[in-house]
């Protein structure tokens, strides 16, 4: 994010009530009336000539990291290694089980040219594999299977033409991809006062980034209060898409959070946008304190109907989760927003130490940020969410990786870090086919006094069981700048490519007292053998490749497993099942023969009922 340091902030808190109450009644209330903005202009993202100057300006407001949080009692958790708690008694140790760690398919360059901090990365990846990266008011990018970067462009040179009348610098960039409708969604802020903020929403006309998309504009002042919209999050349902803001005066002080619920099919097409506006801190007294609302898209790029839940941190910590849900479409008028309350059994998440977190061979300290949740995603039945905590017995941060079971209204966890290390800025996505198996890959951002700021990935699977971490970006460098105490990458992104078993993770290391980002393609273990990994045990040959008749596919099947072969064509549409069975162990050869296959890429993948997954690129050619 591309914002000036303001000094912390005062909110008034006055009014809190106990986080213990567990599951309260929910209160509802019902929408605003509709609004309609018409379309300023269809964007072309890549044939755009960039010569936008950044320029700082102020944007998302920093937290009280040194207040006390309200309701949170001490939990103590003993801590040697590396290890993590269950929501337990206090006191009590979980056992660290090693379980295989997730695999770095491919890895790429993101973003070199970032100069200023924080640098807030975001992703979104297609079943085609397009994937789109943005950092503060830059976007980028990169066609299907490639590393090279399509197109590196400033939103203020994209946007210019159809949006003349917002000059500000954008910044809080958030993309989200629709598997559903096969497109994009990008949202964007610009403007830190109430008569010059803007929200900006585009939709892409398909599947291809590069071939324009629906711009529209409203005003970020979203109650009509004088306020100001900051720190956006997104998320879709069946019907509509969801934007979050946080909302804070011209003196800078936070006053409310807001939810705008979008029909994204006039986005789609073009046509007049229809959104309602919803206000829940002004309408529930059950909880005053709302604060980053989070919505929760499905995990497996499905929908669960038009419904759409959020999940809520204090963000100072507290013993509480607020869990909010829409249960309607845009389009419904007796649609409603219904909040409750859920308790965590023996979890005080308290905000990290104010001092902000040691860098080798550096004076200069990063702000570890709170407790807000940073990303969630919906598999049936249950929530999975992220955030940071500051550990009650080491004093450095950790990560919490939480499940919600939705018919218990109760919480599960499991703490994340090692003392001399702070751990924060979480990201997470699904690592499995299906809703039955809850293993997920988490992203995180890593600093201490013996290294530089890196950024890393660790599993956990259905069972609660963490892997050993892998690094995706050590650091090179300490970051620094013009205050001693700098602002950290906020945040990680970390998306799901919905038609295989992989996911995209985008974070910020130090390099040449900066930021880069990194880019990874992530997936369990065994998960995508990388073409130029040839040393890899299960090695995988195609041959002939280019196909022009014949093709034969060998390869190593270590266990006794049901495994299917498929082939899917560039948009991520499976062509053909190839097989489906179990073959004895041992080495495997299979060939098939191209017939009805059109010239192209084509992407062939191996599935195993274990989660294996492993792809190769084939070219089919005609014949000669």
């Amino acid at each position: 994010m591309n914002k000036k340091t303001y000094s912390y902030f005062l909110m008034a808190w006055s009014v809190l009530l106990s986080a213990s109450v567990h599951a309260q009644p929910k209160n509802v209330i019902r929408p605003s009336i509709e609004h309609h903005v018409p379309l300023a202009g269809v964007v072309d993202l890549v044939n755009v000539q960039s010569n936008f100057n950044v320029v700082l300006q102020s944007t998302e407001i920093e937290d009280q990291s040194n207040a006390k949080p309200t309701g949170a009692d001490t939990v103590i958790l003993p801590r040697q290694e590396e290890n993590f708690q269950e929501d337990m008694p206090a006191g009590a140790l979980n056992k660290t089980t090693t379980i295989d760690a997730p695999g770095i398919i491919s890895q790429f360059n993101g973003f070199s040219d970032n100069s200023y901090t924080p640098p807030d990365d975001n992703i979104a990846v297609s079943n085609g594999g397009y994937v789109l990266s943005a950092i503060n008011s830059i976007y980028r990018i990169f066609k299907p299977n490639s590393t090279t970067q399509y197109k590196s462009s400033y939103f203020n040179d994209a946007l210019k033409t159809a949006l003349p009348g917002i000059t500000g610098v954008y910044y809080d960039p958030r993309i989200i991809y629709d598997a559903e409708e096969d497109r994009f969604i990008i949202v964007v802020l610009n403007g830190s006062a109430s008569t010059s903020s803007y929200i900006v929403v585009m939709f892409s006309k398909d599947n291809n980034p590069a071939d324009g998309w629906n711009a529209y504009s409203f005003s970020g002042d979203v109650f009509g209060k004088s306020n100001w919209a900051d720190y956006d999050n997104i998320g879709i349902s069946k019907s509509d898409l969801f934007i979050t803001d946080n909302l804070f005066d011209d003196n800078q002080n936070y006053t409310e959070p807001s939810i705008i619920q979008i029909d994204k099919n006039t986005g789609y097409s073009g046509k007049t946008l229809n959104y309602r506006t919803w206000e829940p801190q002004t309408n529930f007294s059950v909880q005053p304190t709302l604060f980053t609302l989070v919505p929760v898209s499905h995990g497996l790029g499905a929908d669960y109907g038009d419904t759409m839940y959020f999940v809520s941190n204090k963000f100072q910590g507290g013993t509480s989760l607020t869990l909010l849900e829409i249960d309607g479409n845009e389009e419904s008028s007796g649609s409603n927003l219904s909040t409750s309350i859920i308790s965590y059994k023996t979890l005080a998440a308290t905000s990290p130490k104010p001092t902000g977190s040691l860098q080798e061979s550096s004076t200069y300290t990063l702000n570890e940020g709170d407790t807000r949740i940073k990303q969630a995603f919906y598999l049936p039945g249950y929530i999975h969410y992220v955030f940071a905590t500051k550990d009650q017995t080491t004093g450095y941060s950790d990560i919490v990786y939480s499940r919600l079971n939705m018919a218990k209204s109760s919480v599960i966890y499991k703490q994340f870090g090692l003392a001399n290390y702070d751990y924060i800025y979480p990201s997470l996505a699904s690592l499995v086919y299906n809703g039955q198996d809850s293993s997920v890959v988490i992203g995180y951002c890593r600093s201490g006094k013996t290294i530089f700021p890196e950024v890393d990935i660790v599993k956990c699977d259905s069972s609660l069981t963490f892997s050993s971490p892998v690094s995706v970006a050590p650091g090179k460098s300490a970051v620094t700048g013009s205050s001693t105490q700098q602002r950290w990458g906020d945040y990680t992104g970390m998306a799901r490519q919905y038609n295989s078993v992989n996911c995209y993770f985008s974070g910020s290391y130090g390099n040449n007292s900066q930021y880069q980002t990194e880019i990874a393609e992530i997936g369990p273990k065994s998960a995508g053998i990388p073409e130029n990994l040839t040393s890899v045990k299960q090695n995988v040959t195609v041959f002939p490749n280019p196909v022009t008749d014949i093709y034969t596919l060998k390869f190593e099947l270590e266990h006794k497993s049901r495994i299917s072969i498929s082939l899917y064509n560039m948009v991520g549409k499976q062509v053909a099942l190839l097989f489906d069975g179990i073959p004895p162990v041992g080495a495997q050869t299979f060939s098939f023969n191209k017939a009805g296959l059109a010239p192209g890429i084509y992407s062939l993948e191996i599935t195993s009922d274990s989660a294996a997954f492993i792809t190769k690129k084939i070219v089919v050619q005609e014949n000669r």
